[in-house]
């Protein structure tokens, strides 16, 4: 299943092909760098505030997932080559979301991990789990000032974290759906 996004400005699209992704020119269609290979199938890709970078990650059927751990794979996508795996989530990532300045990567994972982690991308650190969800973390998303981070799961909870703090600051209950 394709799960393409654009770059902020628009003028880039990325499309995940198979255990690749392609970045192309979104006026002309044109392919300007092709990412990978991954090692499984591409599931989600997402663009970084400023363009130049991209994460993805694989999605695998579970008897392989020995071979392939759940990583966020980071590329140049003038080039596309990598520029780093960021490693530690023990389930599918199911959500992935750039902070509008670029200064955190969030990412979310399936059950039953159910966990939550903030990353620098620049430098390819792990700040923070934010644990706590009794089921799927399926949505994230940032303030527009990048201090904050809400994760939705399929437990109909949303967590509003602090990222400077790295601590939760609400839990909201009683929310429905994915």
């Amino acid at each position: 299943e394709a799960n393409p996004d654009f770059s902020r400005d628009g003028r880039r699209l990325a499309v995940n092909s198979g255990e690749f992704v392609r970045l192309l020119d979104s006026d002309s269609g044109t392919q300007l760098a092709l990412a990978g290979p991954h090692p499984a199938t591409v599931s989600l890709v997402k663009y970084a505030p400023g363009g130049r970078q991209l994460a993805s990650v694989t999605w695998r059927i579970p008897s392989t997932e020995a071979r392939h751990p759940h990583d966020i794979h980071l590329w140049d996508t003038d080039t596309g080559q990598s520029v780093g795996v960021l490693k530690n989530h023990q389930a599918r990532i199911t959500s992935l979301e750039y902070s509008p300045d670029g200064e955190f990567l969030a990412s979310a994972s399936d059950f039953p991990e159910n966990a939550v982690r903030l990353w620098d991308p620049r430098t390819m650190t792990e700040l923070a789990v934010f644990p706590g969800h009794q089921n799927s973390v399926r949505q994230l998303g940032f303030s527009p000032d990048g201090r904050r981070l809400v994760s939705c799961s399929t437990d109909q909870t949303a967590r509003l974290w602090d990222c400077d703090s790295r601590r939760l600051v609400a839990e909201l209950r009683g929310h429905s759906g994915p």
